[in-house]
């Protein structure tokens, strides 16, 4: 395995490589050529990796599927590209985003420094809860093109500060602030998103259900309350959840909570412990609570809680 941050790295194997490239960067490889004086750096926090490979590769191209959503970074050289018949050379400060199960093909130049970060759905719903906006009721689009950040992105810089830490333990305070701006840089920049509204007429409801949750989000949220409060029947709320959020109420409201939660556990100010903030939401069941938030968030939220409380100085 190459050590990281070696000052002189020999040929890797094509075992170690193809490692690397899987545990770090989310991506399988049907070969693996081997590497000529490449040094490589990495960084895993939570389900979220970081990996910087610096030097040449052999020149076969090198193809790659994602498991993950992983973005390429050419951090300086050139990162030659290809996928679904489309040819980019990415120069430097140059990104593209691989989407779970697309195939690609790389060719390195001798000099290329590449950055890949590698994250699945509940990092992504992590990153969007922080931006406010609740990953269940939008749509998500990904952006397929080359996005430039500039020669001397902040994404990059970032990345180097962050596995310049890697000896501070997964959640130190700085690293985990370093990993949410990353995601925040990179869904800004790849990922679109808009409300589920369709041409029924629901949208006029929006407003008024959410002044009904917000003024009842922890007391009773019940379907005929809110079809009294909006001045529908309640089979009607039925419908127009649907063509609003694609979910029953109950649904909804089970979401709207869990991600009320998240905000509170994320928030510094927070002195509640977790099955009190369960109750406080209305899950009489604090296990379950744990089980749901995780479902969506990809960590329990005590894992929640223990970021917030070692990343408090910074918030």
């Amino acid at each position: 395995m190459l050590n990281q941050n070696a000052e002189k790295g020999g040929a890797a194997s094509a075992d170690s490589l193809r490692s690397m490239l899987s545990q770090y960067a989310g991506l399988d490889i049907s070969a693996a050529p081997s590497g000529r004086g490449l040094e490589a750096r990495y960084r895993k926090l939570g389900d979220v990796s970081h990996l910087c490979l610096k030097g040449a590769l052999a020149s076969d191209a090198l193809a790659v599927r994602a498991k993950t959503y992983t973005l390429l970074l050419s951090g300086s050289g050139e990162l030659g590209f290809e996928r679904s018949g489309s040819i980019e050379t990415l120069a430097a400060g140059q990104a593209v985003l691989l989407s779970p199960g697309e195939r690609a093909e790389l060719s390195f130049s001798a000099s290329e420094i590449c950055y890949f970060v590698s994250f699945g759905r509940e990092s992504m719903n992590r990153v969007l809860a922080e931006m406010d906006i609740l990953a269940s009721v939008v749509s998500l689009s990904i952006e397929k093109g080359v996005v430039a950040f500039g020669e001397s992105s902040d994404i990059g810089r970032y990345i180097d500060a962050l596995m310049s830490r890697a000896d501070q333990g997964e959640f130190d305070k700085i690293s985990v602030h370093y990993n949410a701006i990353i995601g925040m840089l990179i869904l800004e920049s790849f990922v679109s998103h808009k409300n589920r509204l369709n041409d029924t007429g629901s949208g006029e409801y929006v407003g008024s259900i959410k002044e009904y949750i917000s003024k009842n989000i922890t007391s009773d949220l019940s379907v005929e309350a809110l079809a009294d409060y909006i001045g529908v029947s309640d089979r009607q709320i039925y419908t127009i959840f649907g063509d609003l959020y694609g979910m029953t109420p109950g649904q909804y409201f089970k979401q709207v909570r869990v991600y009320a939660a998240h905000k509170e556990i994320s928030n510094c100010s927070t002195r509640e412990n977790i099955t009190n903030l369960a109750f406080k939401y209305g899950f009489s069941n604090p296990g379950r609570f744990s089980q749901q938030y995780k479902e969506y968030f990809g960590e329990l939220p005590s894992q929640t809680m223990r970021k917030r409380l070692t990343g408090s100085a910074l918030r």
